[in-house]
C-alpha cells in the first residue's frame, strides 16, 4: 500500500481509498500523484504555464508542499520530458508504430 495504494490520496485528506492525510501519505505516492496530474494536464493539451499554475495552486491541499516545492524547482525538466514524449509519440504515429 506504500505506493500504488496511496497515489490517489490528497494532502488535506480528501483523496481515496483510505482518506490518508499529510505525512501519512508516502512521499513516493505524493510524488507520483503530482507527476500523474502533470501528465494528464499535458495530454489534455493544457498550456505549460497554466498546468504549472494549477499544480502550484494545489500546494498544501491536494499535494504535499515539499513535493510541490521540488516540482517548482525542477519544472523546466518536466517541460523538456513532456516535449520529448510528444515528439516521440508524433514520430511513432507518423510511422504507424502505434496501434
Amino acid at each position: 500500500m506504500r505506493f500504488a495504494g496511496a497515489q490517489h490520496e490528497q494532502w488535506d485528506g480528501g483523496g481515496y481509498p483510505h482518506g490518508l492525510k499529510g505525512d501519512a501519505i508516502p512521499l513516493s505516492a505524493g510524488s507520483m500523484a503530482l507527476a500523474d496530474m502533470y501528465d494528464a494536464l499535458n495530454k489534455a493539451g493544457w498550456d505549460y504555464d497554466k498546468a504549472v499554475a494549477e499544480i502550484l495552486g494545489k500546494r498544501g491541499s491536494h499535494f504535499d508542499p515539499v513535493v510541490v516545492e521540488a516540482f517548482a524547482a525542477e519544472r523546466g525538466r518536466f517541460q523538456v520530458i513532456a516535449q520529448r514524449h510528444c515528439a516521440i509519440q508524433w514520430w511513432k504515429t507518423s510511422l504507424s508504430l502505434t496501434p
